[in-house]
């Protein structure tokens, strides 16, 4: 009678819904491509400087230990940063020219926060609207709102809502990630056309290194 019991158990617990199952909680892959929108929303949608919209295409993987950034628009326009980590190397590339950094930090992996699972939402893609999970991490001064992919908990969207001393919320920024993929292997890293890498190589060497990259706020960041 115990046995027949428990397999009734276990096929009650086959039969649940998916939708009912818990879901994936967001997380990067560890090496992917993306193309990573990033809103200043307490900026005018009309103001001309500084800009309210960056635009950034990004190669990233913790097996290489590189990262690559190419900004396609706004702050920045045009530069390329190359981050190899292994290498200890830092590459600005703007307007033909290069420089070249000590990297002496390790690459972190991007951690996205424990948060709390408030349902599905929608975002509007090309005209459709394309379901996500909507997740939110909650302190005294914000909300992060994180939205993800239901099939792999790929993160699509990150919103910061800022919470000042009366309880009132305001949306500042906002990061969109389109196109991510796990890399393939035939990813270009090269610094660029012209210029050779390394301590012999052509690019002019800086003292002091380069500014961080906050791409999807603090949580993925080199």
């Amino acid at each position: 009678m115990a046995n027949f019991a428990l397999l009734i158990l276990l096929l009650l617990i086959i039969a649940i819904p998916h939708s009912l199952s818990a879901p994936l909680a967001p997380a990067f892959p560890s090496s992917f491509s993306a193309q990573i929108t990033i809103t200043s929303n307490l900026l005018p949608a009309d103001i001309v400087y500084p800009p309210r919209v960056k635009i950034v295409r990004l190669l990233y993987s913790l097996e290489l230990q590189k990262a690559k950034i190419v900004i396609e628009k706004g702050h920045d326009e045009g530069k390329m940063y190359v981050r190899d980590y292994g290498g200890e190397m830092d590459y600005e590339l703007s307007a033909g020219s290069c420089r070249r950094a000590f990297l002496g930090e390790e690459m972190t992996p991007p951690t996205l926060p424990l948060s709390v699972h408030l349902g599905d939402a929608q975002i509007s893609e090309g005209g459709t609207m394309t379901n996500y999970e909507h997740f939110v991490r909650s302190t005294v001064y914000s909300n992060i709102h994180i939205y993800s992919d239901p099939g792999n908990g790929y993160p699509r969207r990150l919103v910061v809502e800022d919470i000042d001393d009366d309880g009132v919320t305001e949306v500042s920024m906002t990061y969109d990630i389109d196109s991510l993929q796990e890399l393939t292997g035939s990813e270009d890293w090269t610094i660029g056309e012209g210029h050779t890498e390394g301590i012999e190589g052509s690019c002019e060497r800086f003292v002091g290194g380069f500014p961080y990259m906050h791409l999807f706020h603090y949580y993925l960041r080199f």
